[in-house]
């Protein structure tokens, strides 16, 4: 599963599926700038983007998961105070020390 993508190909992207019940957005820029063109929510079988929007199909250059996670260590300020990290895709905890409670 990935979390955002580029798509390579000049925004050739006619059609997606969408597995699981997560929300993902749509772009019009290579670096998920800007508002989404639009955005959907799954489980969706195969939708051709034509199918909802005839104007959008080959104008997608990328698509990320709605929204953001973060996750955190709480210390106190002689510890250094808390630590927060964005997660944007596949994280390898490592730094988190297998602290996460």
């Amino acid at each position: 599963q990935w979390y955002q993508r580029r798509v390579r190909g000049n925004n050739n992207l006619s059609r997606f599926k969408i597995t699981g019940e997560e929300t993902w957005e749509f772009y019009d820029s290579d670096d998920f700038s800007g508002e989404p063109l639009f955005t959907r929510t799954g489980p969706l079988d195969w939708t051709r983007v034509d199918s909802f929007d005839r104007s959008l199909n080959d104008k997608v250059s990328s698509v990320k998961m709605s929204g953001r996670l973060y996750i955190g260590l709480h210390y106190t300020d002689r510890q250094g105070g808390d630590r927060v990290l964005e997660i944007n895709g596949p994280q390898n905890l490592e730094d988190m020390n297998n602290n996460l409670s």
